[in-house]
């Protein structure tokens, strides 16, 4: 008899590769926006939004990739109280907003948190730039302005975030290409559809004050921040002398149009001015392998810098509105003349 023939063997069993890792993790306080892409080198959202505000007030951030930056202005073309210019690697990603936090944005903190932690100045600053825009006075997309270092560091915290430090900012503005130096559209000048600057008018009745942090899609920076020269300041955390705050970004108040770069900072009155606002950085948990190059200073997403910069000149004040008209006649300033001009309304 012939024997029955050997049963079939049963295919090997296909070894299933374990899931991949992400790289890193999304925090907490974000979520990923509907319909952004994935960023392969970080897996993150290129964009997300702030899971306190989802759709109600949309909060939205970019993602700042991990890389080499320039900081800083170069020698020759460093002016007075700038940084110099060095090349600073981030091993880590982080989050910043791509707006200014807005006046609208910041009501829902002071529902929340109370007038101890918000403060009420701000309200009188939203009210008298709405009025010649006839906007709603509180309840609008204009940047919330007149708060204090300490009360945007803590609206950031109540959102999952800090104020960025100076290096983050600049860093974030001008991207990995820094195509646009000093700028962050690119090379062109500087012109009224592309940043909110003093143009001459009556800042003290509140006109020519900031506007809606969407509009003047002209000044967008590549990673698609708005206003991030013009409008309001911007507090940050000050990498020239860790623990204090400085301004960036110029702003309504900047009268010297050679002010407008990304490289320009002053300090400002830590209670809060009528033309100095804010943006939220949210930095991204976790750990990464990195290559530290020999001549690149290494930097994490923090509140600080991670290698102090060279000091800089004695920084100036800001002084009030009517100087800003005697601004406008002086001659422009460079490297080796006074500090940048920049006012606020006397509170």
């Amino acid at each position: 008899a012939v024997p029955p023939p050997a049963p079939p063997k049963p295919p090997e069993p296909v070894k299933k590769e374990p899931p991949k890792a992400p790289k890193f993790a999304l925090p907490s306080a974000l979520v990923p926006k509907a319909g952004a892409p994935e960023d392969p080198d970080t897996d993150l959202p290129i964009r997300a939004l702030s899971r306190r505000f989802k759709e109600a007030e949309p909060l939205e951030y970019a993602l700042v990739k991990p890389g080499n930056y320039k900081f800083g202005a170069p020698a020759d073309k460093r002016r007075a109280n700038e940084l110099n210019e060095r090349s600073v690697k981030f091993d880590h990603p982080y989050y910043i907003a791509i707006h200014e936090t807005t006046n609208a944005q910041y009501e829902k903190f002071f529902e929340s948190a109370g007038k101890d932690k918000a403060g009420t100045r701000w309200e009188n600053a939203a009210r008298k730039w709405a009025g010649p825009q006839k906007l709603d006075p509180v309840n609008n997309q204009l940047p919330v302005a007149n708060v204090s270092a300490e009360e945007a560091q803590l609206f950031c915290k109540w959102v999952g975030g800090g104020l960025p430090s100076e290096i983050e900012w600049e860093c974030a503005v001008r991207g990995t290409d820094d195509a646009g130096f000093p700028y962050p559209w690119g090379k062109e000048a500087p012109t009224r559809d592309r940043c909110r600057i003093f143009n001459g008018d009556h800042l003290e009745r509140g006109e020519g004050g900031p506007v809606p942090v969407e509009e003047m899609s002209g000044g967008t920076s590549s990673l698609g921040m708005t206003h991030a020269l013009g409008n309001v300041a911007e507090w940050c955390i000050d990498n020239d002398s860790r623990g204090d705050f400085i301004m960036r970004g110029c702003s309504i108040a900047t009268a010297n149009i050679n002010d407008v770069r990304v490289t320009w900072r002053a300090k400002g009155d830590i209670k809060g001015e009528e033309s100095t606002g804010f943006r939220v950085m949210v930095p991204v948990p976790g750990h990464a392998p990195r290559e530290e190059p020999k001549s690149t200073a290494v930097v994490q997403p923090s509140s600080s810098a991670a290698s102090a910069p060279p000091t800089s000149d004695e920084m100036t004040p800001s002084f009030s509105w009517e100087k800003v008209v005697e601004a406008l006649t002086s001659p422009s300033t460079d490297s080796a003349q006074p500090p940048a001009t920049h006012s606020s309304a006397k509170h």
